[in-house]
């Protein structure tokens, strides 16, 4: 039997071995063993697959930090498109604080993400700049993701502008991300809805994104 780990790839085939006896004679049969082998991931090089980076970043989550900024964009692009979003990317300067916007499939709402690779946590200033890039681009949903975690600061002024001035911003910290990379790199016909679910709060009604927010309060470090 063949026994493969969905997130890293690795597979191995375990030994078996069979003892039969007869009267004249002792026979024994085997199955050899073999196994994949886990390699160094050389994350520097640009044409890497994305499905192998993905599967490298669920497996060794720590590398995250290491990763180029650019790539860890493309691997938040790869996740919404396989959840069944058109993502347009923007370019790399110039792009007034957004890097990706994504629009549903059955919805003409848009939307943008930024995407930060931090080791600190995100503060309220962050979030503050990207509402104006917001404002700039005319839209009124957001997506804030980043690589660690989000002040309790940043929480409550996310919900401010939902409440106050109607900007509806997700934040997606490094352990939302993992949990969206692990199901991510699954095979298509176990992934599609449950990734969908996983990023979909984005098109969730305000109250319910708000509540969202305010229930992690307790848990998110100043």
């Amino acid at each position: 039997m063949l026994y493969i780990c969905q997130v890293c790839g690795w597979w191995t085939i375990p030994c078996l071995k069979i003892h039969y006896e007869s009267d004249n004679e002792t026979e024994f049969y085997f199955a050899g063993q073999a196994r994949g082998e886990l390699v160094s991931f050389d994350t520097s090089v640009a044409e890497q697959p994305m499905i192998e980076l993905k599967r490298y970043l669920a497996a060794h989550y720590e590398a995250r930090y290491v990763i180029d900024p650019f790539k860890v964009e493309a691997i938040v692009a790869s996740i919404f498109r396989d959840a069944g979003y058109m993502v347009e990317e923007t370019s790399r300067s110039g792009d007034n604080g957004i890097d990706l916007f994504v629009v549903q499939k059955n919805d003409s709402t848009r939307a943008a993400i930024q995407v930060k690779r931090y080791k600190g946590s995100v503060g309220a200033e962050l979030i503050r700049s990207f509402a104006g890039a917001l404002l700039y681009e005319g839209v009124t949903r957001g997506v804030f993701v980043t690589t660690h975690k989000f002040t309790r600061g940043a929480r409550i002024t996310a919900h401010n502008y939902d409440q106050d001035r109607g900007y509806y911003i997700d934040l997606i910290d490094g352990e939302r991300l993992l949990s969206m990379l692990k199901v991510g790199v699954k095979p298509a016909f176990e992934k599609s809805g449950e990734l969908h679910g996983v990023v979909s709060e984005l098109w969730s009604a305000p109250e319910a994104i708000a509540q969202s927010m305010l229930n992690s309060f307790t848990y998110i470090e100043i």
